[in-house]
């Protein structure tokens, strides 16, 4: 009986390693895709952020320029917004992050304005952005250096108008 028994062990310890194996194996691809999936959820969360950002950029920029287009009347509307948001959707929409939709509207508008187009161009600039590396922060970023590239070269304009008109004075 002692040969039986040592026999039947022998095919557990088999039975045990293969079915280690298998389960090793099984649970490497398991976890590969539930890194594959939470890469994409990143990423389709990050698009539709960057998507959801300019598009309220771009409703309350249309707002502006259909009704009173003076800064005040801005201001007032970021306000009530800021605070009706915060009410209905908690932290989060500030004035000053309102404002920064609207900035990112405004910068990206022209390489980005098939959003506005159909859905089927939203779809295509989703896809567009899911493939980004660049979060809201990084836009963030981009913008406050395009702003002073924008106050530089209105600088430089404004210096070499100035420098034309004492030209001309000159002559």
């Amino acid at each position: 009986m002692a040969k039986s028994s040592q026999h039947i062990s022998k095919i557990e310890v088999q039975a045990n390693e293969l079915s280690n194996a298998k389960i090793s194996n099984l649970f490497q691809r398991i976890s590969e895709r539930i890194e594959q999936s939470r890469n994409e959820i990143v990423r389709n969360a990050n698009a539709v952020l960057l998507i959801t950002n300019y598009e309220i950029g771009r409703y309350i920029v249309e707002d502006e320029q259909q009704g009173e287009s003076r800064a005040e009347y801005g201001k007032q509307v970021l306000k009530e917004l800021s605070k009706l948001l915060t009410k209905q959707y908690g932290r989060g929409w500030s004035e000053r992050n309102l404002t920064y939709y609207c900035q990112f509207y405004r910068v990206y508008s022209n390489s980005l304005n098939a959003f506005s187009k159909s859905d089927l161009n939203i779809a295509n600039v989703f896809a567009k952005f899911k493939n980004t590396k660049l979060s809201w922060s990084h836009y963030l970023i981009l913008m406050r250096i395009v702003e002073v590239l924008q106050d530089k070269l209105n600088e430089w304009v404004e210096e070499i108008q100035e420098n034309t008109i004492i030209e001309g004075k000159l002559n």
